[in-house]
């Protein structure tokens, strides 16, 4: 605990040189992860995240901080392609009311990366991040061990919000393995301490009942000890025990979901869905059958595809794919630049490794680095899960280019800056 308390110390020391756009990049992050005004009723008379965001953005405006880039383009493309698939949606009421959300993340990222302009502002970013997410992951993992390790079918609720549903919190904290493990292992500084928040995360994700996000983290866990272990086969074997460990930990009633899987209830329903969202993607392939429309055209257009005696197809479902949710409702226009968003993190954390490598005495061996690999196999694990789950316009995405962004943002900073003192300390010599 001591560890704690010093690094929290160093924390609001270090806070308190930093801009007013970093403060509402911390705010934003409170209340978007945390989410104090759910907690306390008294709290919710402001929409403190909004405000946050507008803050910080009029702020890197006032200061010239305010540029457009790439990322943001990325972002904003896949924002048109739905605007696009609205205009020619089936039923372009449904499409209207959610149109905002997705100009909203694009706020978001444009925010986030005009706000965090340095690596020790981005640390603190990863922090706060990491904490907020402590939270939860101990609370799932407290949920997990006070039923006695038990199956239950509706896994663990998590916050009011995005990660309310079992599947949703799940794959949060089976990226959130990934991404704190990048970070804490490279680390020989810290505390065993801080083994808590991938270890709880990790209880989170063997309690909640997802066979998605399951996969996901066996997965991550493989690629991030090859990566680490340069393919040696200590890291494989490390490997292979922690995902063995972890089956064997899986209540009896989650390993039957697992070799049930392809005949259960749950697995026809995904499949049934997957049909339907792939006709209509054939039947409607440049621009979809509208933004957000997936449930009410396939109850409309496709409930012949449900067997009888089904108990499910009386609801109104999504498509339970990420891909086919996108292709279905926004078409190929759509499907395109969501690929390219998707695509876009691994592309720029490899230019910000390669930049490192340039200017960075010993580049492997800093916790940026380290952390940008943690942000690819995070995505990976993040597409893994995406196959049986619509989470297109969920956080993960957006915030995987929010961090992948400002890490970039952050060392051509501080390649700028090694210039200009390599030139000083040159022209003293």
């Amino acid at each position: 605990m001591k560890e704690l308390y010093r690094d929290l110390s160093n924390y609001i020391r270090e806070c308190k040189s930093d801009n007013f756009g970093f403060y509402c990049v911390c705010g934003y992050i409170i209340f978007s992860y945390l989410r104090p005004h759910a907690l306390y009723p008294a709290l919710n008379v402001l929409p403190w995240t909004q405000m946050f965001i507008m803050a910080g953005l009029v702020y890197a405006g006032v200061k010239g901080k305010l540029k457009f880039q790439k990322t943001h383009l990325t972002v904003l493309l896949f924002a048109f392609s739905s605007a696009i698939s609205t205009i020619f949606s089936f039923d372009v009421d449904q499409s209207l009311k959610n149109l905002s959300t997705i100009f909203i993340w694009t706020l978001e990222v444009l925010f986030f990366t005009s706000c965090i302009n340095n690596l020790n502002q981005l640390r603190l970013i990863v922090i706060l991040f990491f904490i907020t997410l402590f939270k939860i992951s101990l609370f799932g993992a407290k949920t997990w061990v006070m039923r006695g390790f038990a199956f239950q079918d509706y896994g663990i609720a998590g916050p009011n919000g995005f990660f309310e549903n079992s599947g949703e919190l799940s794959l949060m904290m089976a990226m959130l393995v990934i991404m704190s493990m990048s970070v804490i292992h490279q680390n020989k500084k810290v505390s065993r301490f801080y083994y808590l928040l991938p270890i709880t995360a990790f209880m989170t994700v063997l309690g909640a009942s997802s066979r998605a996000s399951q996969l996901g983290l066996v997965a991550g866990f493989f690629i991030f000890f090859v990566l680490r272990g340069q393919f040696k086969i200590r890291y494989l074997v490390v490997g292979f025990l922690v995902c063995y460990l972890g089956f064997q930990l899986l209540p009896e009633g989650q390993k039957e979901r697992f070799t049930s899987a392809g005949s259960d209830s749950t697995s026809i329903s995904r499949l049934t869905y997957w049909a339907g969202g792939i006709k209509m993607f054939e039947e409607h392939p440049i621009v979809g059958v509208g933004y957000r429309c997936f449930p009410d055209y396939f109850h409309r257009y496709y409930r012949y595809m449900i067997p009888e005696g089904q108990s499910w197809g009386a609801r109104k479902e999504v498509a339970h794919n990420t891909l086919i949710e996108v292709g279905s409702e926004m078409g190929v226009i759509g499907l395109i630049t969501y690929l390219f968003v998707y695509f876009y993190v691994f592309t720029l954390n490899r230019a910000t490794r390669r930049k490192i490598i340039t200017f960075i005495p010993n580049a492997k061996e800093t916790w940026f680095y380290q952390f940008s690999i943690g942000l690819d196999i995070a995505q990976i694990v993040f597409i893994i899960g995406g196959f049986f789950m619509s989470v297109a316009l969920y956080p993960y995405n957006y915030f995987m280019l929010m961090f992948a962004g400002a890490l970039n943002n952050a060392i051509l900073s501080q390649e700028t800056q090694f210039i200009k003192t390599k030139k000083i300390n040159a022209e003293l010599k």
